[in-house]
């Protein structure tokens, strides 16, 4: 008995004779009498009559019918599969933001390579949302995981993945006081240490800082996060990052969270693609790993897009959901 067999005892069912099921098998009309008699001695069991001109299925092969066609089934979803990784191949480009945890897209990317082993996976990492955008949006990327930077075109499709809270961080024997960003006027003796002093988390704090009138000991920028870790974990200086990045130095205590009145402030992830582009089955697949891996189910999607970007909060500092408190004689206004 084989997959054959089952297709033609389907057919005959269907079509009521051997000679419909042989043209729709592609085969002679006594190659289907064969296979029904090798279903026959297999099963030990009739599973026709012949009346007239038609084949009437008996009621042993009515009962094993729904069992035939669920094996069919099956095999055809397989048979599927099987056509989907021919068209795997070639190269897929991804942006990445480089703040992104690396352990889950190295997830991503292992079950990738085991379903499209014949397609390159070109990866780039970026510290901006916008360089990431503008990529997506000249097609010079086929998708990219990046921060909420707010203002997409109508071109650019924006899939909400998740959420990174924002904190102030410092090493756990920082010379920086607890309640210093607290203070209006207060003068922190370290730098404000960013990957990208020009990004939306920094410009982000720096209005917080000028708002409070807090001065700090110059800015420092570094190329990794790897980098401000090992700065912030010898005390070096300060940083307003993504709290998951650091939560391994977090949680063995390396790295602490100052309190600010800023609460919570959030960054939000996003699959970004471009809806003017055919999607190949490789970008298909990648697009399906990241929201299976990346999406956090709880997720509140209903204005995502302007919740979470930063640089759409113009007037924050006087929002009672983003302040628990602000002197209103601290500072200047912005």
């Amino acid at each position: 008995m084989n997959l054959l067999t089952l297709r033609i005892f389907s057919s005959v069912i269907e079509k009521g004779n051997f000679a419909e099921a042989a043209k729709e098998n592609h085969c002679s009309p006594s190659a289907v009498s064969f296979h029904i008699k090798t279903l026959e001695n297999y099963l030990q069991v009739q599973l026709f009559e012949k009346t007239g001109r038609c084949m009437r299925p008996t009621e042993q092969a009515r009962l094993i019918l729904p069992d035939v066609k669920n094996i069919l089934t099956s095999f055809s979803s397989i048979e599927k599969l099987k056509d989907t990784r021919k068209d795997l191949v070639g190269k897929i480009r991804i942006g990445l933001a480089d703040s992104l945890l690396p352990e889950s897209i190295a997830v991503i990317f292992q079950k990738f390579k085991q379903l499209a082993p014949n397609v390159t996976i070109i990866a780039e990492g970026s510290d901006t949302a916008y360089a990431l955008r503008e990529k997506v949006y000249k097609n010079e990327l086929d998708l990219a995981v990046s921060f909420n930077c707010g203002d997409y075109p109508n071109t650019l499709s924006t899939y909400p993945l998740d959420s990174y809270l924002l904190a102030i961080l410092c090493g756990a024997e920082s010379s920086i006081d607890n309640s210093a960003f607290k203070i209006p006027g207060s003068k922190i003796r370290l730098p404000f240490i960013s990957i990208n002093l020009m990004s939306g988390p920094s410009k982000f704090f720096d209005r917080y800082l000028a708002r409070m009138n807090i001065t700090v000991e110059g800015h420092m920028q570094v190329n990794s996060y790897q980098a401000m870790s090992a700065l912030l974990k010898n005390n070096i200086g300060f940083a307003y990052s993504p709290v998951p990045i650091f939560k391994q130095e977090l949680e063995n205590g390396s790295i602490k969270i100052l309190p600010s009145f800023l609460k919570n402030i959030d960054l939000g992830i996003i699959l970004l693609k471009n809806k003017t582009r055919s999607e190949s089955p490789a970008v298909s697949l990648m697009s399906k790993l990241i929201i299976g891996n990346l999406s956090n189910p709880s997720l509140d999607r209903e204005h995502f897009i302007e919740k979470t970007c930063l640089m759409k909060r113009k007037n924050f500092l006087d929002s009672p959901d983003v302040f628990d408190f602000i002197p209103f004689d601290c500072s200047p206004d912005l």
